[in-house]
């Protein structure tokens, strides 16, 4: 977008103190790019740009060199015309300056910063109080504030609320957890290796390579509050211990995971698992003892699943 004038057409300005808002506009004189005038605008509406013929302003710049905000008015009128506004009624705040293409106004602070119009910041504006409100549309050109969540709280749609939004307790699993055991959050004893297999489903499963009793693995996870089905993948054979299953150190499962031959996809239960608040758990596999009959401590996991029944 520019400005296009014919002869006798003017862009004018003025601003509310005289001499301490500078202008510049550049663009094409016929058909060579050139800055076209500079000066500073007075107190009554004046030409900052007369064209002389088919001219093109591509940009105009305001700098207000005062030490007060002033306001600023840019105009068009046409040659034998009535001048009309190009721009609404600006202030520019100390040392800001205004640019205009002729699509759009860009207003920036001392520091070069885009700023909004009227030359406050969008830091500045009223609608910001605290630490992590949220500027939310309640309509056409209208917004409030929503202020920030309780730690845990999940931003929900809600026609009802002016917003149309609001914090709710509990996280975003929509009640429903699944974890691959290789990406786990720490190993609290033990090594722990993915071994690829195409029996298995999702291909793999994660085993305690040092084999010992009481080699375990967490998983960082968030649970709403509810009550919960546990649902594990592992493998039995004649090798392999039992493994207990926590939830914030309190035991919620337990399965033997011995058997004479090699047995892989075993899914193993447990329903009426309570958790009582909304929040960032820790579930943990962790291998405590084995069966009589088993020869070692070893555990082999590829899926958990976790979901909401009430």
């Amino acid at each position: 977008m520019a400005y296009m004038l014919d002869s006798g057409d003017a862009i004018r300005g003025k601003a509310a103190v005289a001499s301490k808002v500078d202008y510049t506009c550049y663009g094409l004189d016929g058909t060579a790019l050139k800055q076209l005038c500079d000066g500073q605008l007075g107190t009554s509406e004046a030409d900052v740009f007369l064209a002389s013929g088919v001219d093109t302003v591509t940009t105009i710049i305001l700098v207000n060199t005062d030490t007060s905000a002033r306001t600023v008015n840019l105009y068009c009128k046409p040659s034998g015309g009535t001048s009309r506004n190009i721009i609404p009624t600006v202030t520019l705040g100390a040392g800001y300056s205004l640019h205009t293409d002729g699509n759009k106004i860009c207003v920036y602070d001392t520091d070069g910063i885009l700023q909004t119009p009227g030359g406050t910041g969008v830091d500045a504006d009223t609608i910001w109080d605290a630490k992590g409100d949220l500027a939310i549309a309640t309509g056409a050109n209208a917004a409030s504030v929503l202020t920030v969540g309780t730690n845990g709280y999940t931003l929900v749609a809600d026609s009802g609320e002016t917003t149309g939004l609001k914090w709710v307790a509990g996280g975003n699993t929509q009640g429903r957890v699944e974890i691959l055991p290789y990406a786990y959050s720490a190993a609290g004893q033990g090594t722990w290796a993915l071994i690829i297999n195409a029996a298995y489903l999702f291909c793999g499963y994660i085993w305690n390579s040092t084999h010992t009793d009481g080699d375990n693995i967490s998983y960082d996870i968030y649970l709403d509050a509810g009550t919960y089905t546990l649902c594990v993948l592992h493998s039995t054979i004649n090798n392999c211990g039992i493994i207990d299953v926590d939830i914030d150190a309190t035991e919620v499962d337990s399965f033997d995971c011995y058997s004479a031959g090699a047995v892989v996809n075993v899914k193993t239960t447990q329903t009426g698992i309570v958790i009582a608040s909304a929040g960032r758990k820790t579930l943990k596999l962790r291998v405590d003892g084995k069966h009589a009959s088993s020869s070692d401590y070893y555990a082999a996991v590829n899926w958990i699943s976790l979901w909401r029944t009430a």
